[in-house]
Parts: C-alpha cells; sequence; structure tokens
C-alpha cells in the first residue's frame, strides 16, 4: 500500500507486514506522523455497524441461492497473491527511484532522500500537538516552491569579437602611422628642396654651413664660395720692366678675408690721369697673374698670395692706377 506525504505529495510505500508508513518521508525528509496517528485511528476505530434486517429462516433458506465455497476461497487467495504481487513490484519500483535519487545530486531548492542511517539519527516523532503545527507549515510550504537563494550574478567580461578588436588596433594605430609617414615625407621633401637649390642656398652666409653639413653626409657638390669685396690688397709696385724697353712690371700682394675658401679672383688694372679719369682698364684672370708652379684652385679664407705682371707703357698722361676684384 502506499500513502501520500502531506508535504511533498509524493507516493510513500508502508511497510508490507505492519502497513505503516514510515516515520519520514524519504523524498523530502518531513515528518509523516499525521498519516501515521491516521493510520492508527483506522485501525483502532470500531467497525461501523451494520444495519440488521429481520429475514425469515425458512424464506432465507427458500430463496438464497446456493454458492460455491470453495470457488470463493480460491479467488480470495488468488486476488491476495496478486496484491502480493504488485505491492512487491510497486516496493522495488521504490526503491529503485531511491537509489536513482541518491546516485543523482539534487538541484539547489530542492529536497533530498535520506538513508536508513539518517533515519536512524533522526529526532523521535512529535506529539500530536506539535505534529499539528508541523502539518500545518507544511501545508503551506508545500504550497510555494521551493526557490533558491539569488545568486549575485557574475561580472561579464565584456569582449568584442575579433573583428572589432582588429579594426580597433587599427583605428589605433593609424594616426601614429600617418603622422610617420607624413614626417618622412615632410623630410625627403626639406632634402629634395635642399639640393634642388643648394646653390643659392648655399651662397647665403647663414645657409652655406648647413648646406655644406648636408653634402658632407649625401655626398653632393657645393658651389664654391665667391665674396670678391672680401679680398684685401696688401702691396702693389709698378716699375720699369728690366728686359723690355717700354714695359712696366707690376708686384702686387691681396689676401682672402671671407670665412670660406674662394676661387681665384678676376684682377682689373684700371689707369687714370692727373683729373681721375681712367685712360685705360685690362682685366687679367688667374692664369694670367699666377705663376705656373700654383696648382690650387682656390684660395684659402686668411691666406694671402703674391702676383706679378707685365703691362705695356701707357701713354703720356698716366699718372696713378688701380686693382678691383671680381
Amino acid at each position: 500500500m502506499f500513502v501520500q506525504c502531506p508535504r511533498c505529495h509524493s507516493l510513500v510505500a508502508t511497510d508490507p507486514v505492519t502497513g505503516a508508513p514510515p516515520e519520514y518521508c524519504p523524498y523530502c525528509d518531513g515528518p509523516m506522523a499525521a498519516v501515521v496517528a491516521a493510520t492508527n485511528e483506522e485501525d483502532t476505530a470500531p467497525a461501523a455497524a451494520e444495519p440488521t434486517v429481520d429475514v425469515d429462516p425458512v424464506a432465507a433458506d427458500d430463496e438464497a441461492p446456493e454458492v460455491p465455497i470453495a470457488d470463493d476461497e480460491s479467488d480470495a487467495a488468488d486476488a491476495e497473491s496478486n496484491d502480493i504481487a504488485d505491492t512487491d513490484a510497486m516496493v522495488e519500483d521504490i526503491v529503485d527511484e531511491e537509489d536513482h535519487a541518491i546516485a543523482e545530486p539534487s538541484p539547489p531548492g530542492t529536497a533530498t532522500t535520506t538513508t536508513p542511517d539518517d533515519q536512524s539519527r533522526t529526532p523521535p516523532a512529535a506529539t500530536p500537538h506539535d505534529s499539528a503545527d508541523i502539518d500545518a507549515v507544511d501545508d503551506e510550504t508545500a504550497t510555494e516552491p521551493l526557490e533558491a537563494a539569488p545568486a549575485k550574478p557574475a561580472k561579464r567580461k565584456r569582449t568584442a569579437p575579433s573583428f572589432v578588436r582588429r579594426q580597433a588596433a587599427i583605428k589605433r594605430t593609424t594616426p601614429r602611422r600617418m603622422w610617420f609617414i607624413a614626417a618622412a615625407l615632410a623630410l625627403l621633401a626639406v632634402v629634395q628642396i635642399v639640393l634642388a637649390d643648394r646653390a643659392q642656398l648655399a651662397a647665403n652666409e647663414r645657409w652655406r654651413p648647413m648646406i655644406v653639413s648636408v653634402c658632407n653626409v649625401l655626398h653632393c657638390t657645393v658651389p664654391p664660395w665667391r665674396e670678391p669685396s672680401a679680398f684685401a690688397m696688401l702691396g702693389r709696385d709698378v716699375r720699369q720692366h728690366p728686359y723690355m724697353p717700354g714695359a712696366l712690371r707690376v708686384d702686387a700682394t691681396f689676401r682672402n678675408n671671407a670665412r670660406w675658401p674662394q676661387p681665384w679672383p678676376e684682377l682689373v688694372l684700371t689707369l687714370s690721369d692727373i683729373n681721375g679719369r681712367a685712360l685705360g682698364m685690362r682685366t687679367f684672370s688667374p692664369k694670367e697673374y699666377l705663376d705656373r708652379k700654383v696648382t690650387q684652385k682656390q684660395i684659402a679664407s686668411g691666406q694671402s698670395a703674391a702676383i706679378r705682371m707685365e703691362i705695356m707703357e701707357p701713354a703720356a698722361g698716366v699718372v696713378s692706377f688701380s686693382f678691383d676684384f671680381h
């Protein structure tokens, strides 16, 4: 036989021998005291008095049909054996369910089954007054589903898809790369401008040191520095040529006062009369006034040079001469 648990409303098998239910429900571990008390009352209550009917014995004997006693007893025995077999099968099913419930972990918020050892350690059954209170509480709690305490939601790790992260990385690295490319292009443009206009820039006193440094690195040529005004005449002397009649020999010394070396300048000789009017002029190239032994093409900064020139004696009236550098 089976009885219903007042707490979880599950069918609980009674003892096959005594027919009494267990003290605690094997499913929800709730007390079965109310069911035990009801069972005891049913067992101890006197059977209801059956109504009596006055029957004439003679008429009863005449009207009552003959019932085979042997057949009724055999049918009762078969029914009892079938009930016992059904009870055994149901007990086996309940035992299997209990084993399955013990093997599987119960989810949070659900009742767990107890083993015989646990039942042996359970406290004794409560009094009828206490059991009534417990039944009332069980009825209230049975109607309310067991809910587990709300767990704190785990912090979700915000991870963007791979393509979004790739785009973000590209966006972060693009400005730096663009700035680097822009700076490289700007530097290349400056170098090209410097190389293209290095002749004009080298003629400027402020830009020439930078142009010289750049060309030393890039192995480019820098036009020579030309500053005729930086040449200074240190001395001059005009005499009659000792070997050539009607000729004059001119000796002069000049120096380069510029910051950088300069090519040998062109020397311009001007003859003037007493009033300062120019009566004659001639330009001498470096090949004409330099000695053949001089091989250098430029005169260094601060360097002095002595030159000698031979000219024809000018006409009468020439009283002065001057030198200019070009």
